[in-house]
């Protein structure tokens, strides 16, 4: 007896241990907890979703596992032949095998309600302001601005700053590449291997459709921050719309293997400011 109460208390002090990683991975700065750390921060409400989402069905199956490896060890010590030298000689038994029918049933079920709510929020395809075109190369990305707008109007319907019409002094598209910085030239406070020379610059408040795509081998354009990660394959084009609430640098790398400078093909987007934006489009223009 004395060896089952030791087990069962491990048992309660691991579950502890989950609970409390449970809570630092839900509030990574209020644990004080370097970003990036533990976890990403979500730059959008879908992408919050989809990682609470993560942690709690991986908090259930930490309990699952748990409950599970108890039982086991109970039965280990409680039916081991000499503490039990007579078995049992039940060999069914209606309530248990519906007990370990239904409760699996409704476990998985209660996981499937939250699940088809973010897939749903996942796969909502709105109307686009700006269409972009991301092309994969070895190793280096490209990024065409197929539809462009300058000018600006509060949207009622949205409420958040909408790309309206192309003034005629500027093209209907074009394209800035994206090559991983080097070494010498990374400033203080960017990171290595994440830094770019060339960052994909976004108005703040704009819906981005992403039109995806490889010029040799297979790529994956991924973008945690926003729970995006979409393969760029050759002859094939794939689209995603994204949000971009707020402003901020977010990073990003390529996630399929392409060949021998895969991990130095990384992404970096540069939300700003309408005013700052603008700003760009010149620098841009003036440099084209």
């Amino acid at each position: 007896m004395f060896s089952l109460c030791k087990y069962l208390f491990y048992y309660i002090c691991f579950i502890i241990f989950v609970l409390i990683i449970h809570n630092l991975l839900n509030n990574p700065i209020e644990a004080n907890l370097v970003n990036w750390a533990v976890d990403f921060h979500a730059a959008t409400p879908v992408t919050l979703q989809l990682k609470y989402l993560h942690h709690e069905i991986v908090f259930c199956i930490g309990i699952i596992i748990c409950v599970v490896f108890c039982l086991i060890t109970i039965s280990l010590i409680e039916f081991y032949h000499t503490n039990n030298p007579k078995p049992s000689s039940t060999f069914e038994h209606v309530l248990i095998e519906l007990g370990w029918t239904l409760i699996p049933f409704l476990i998985i079920f209660v996981m499937m309600l939250p699940s088809l709510s973010t897939s749903a929020a996942v796969d909502d395809v709105p109307d686009p302001d700006l269409v972009l075109q991301v092309t994969g190369f070895q190793w280096y990305w490209e990024y065409d601005y197929l539809t462009f707008v300058q000018n600006y109007i509060q949207d009622p319907e949205y409420n958040w700053l909408k790309l309206k019409e192309l003034i005629t002094d500027i093209p209907n598209s074009f394209s800035i590449t994206s090559y991983s910085q080097i070494l010498p030239e990374l400033k203080i406070g960017e990171p290595r291997l994440l830094e770019v020379d060339h960052r994909l610059v976004l108005p703040e408040g704009a819906r981005v459709k992403f039109e995806i795509t490889s010029g040799d081998v297979l790529h994956s354009w991924a973008l945690p921050e926003f729970g995006a990660k979409l393969d760029a394959i050759p002859g094939r084009i794939n689209t995603m719309t994204l949000d971009f609430p707020k402003q901020g640098v977010f990073y990003g790398q390529c996630s399929e293997l392409c060949g021998q400078n895969h991990g130095q093909m990384p992404i970096a987007i540069e939300v700003v400011s309408e005013e700052n934006f603008r700003k760009w489009i010149n620098q841009i223009l003036s440099i084209n």
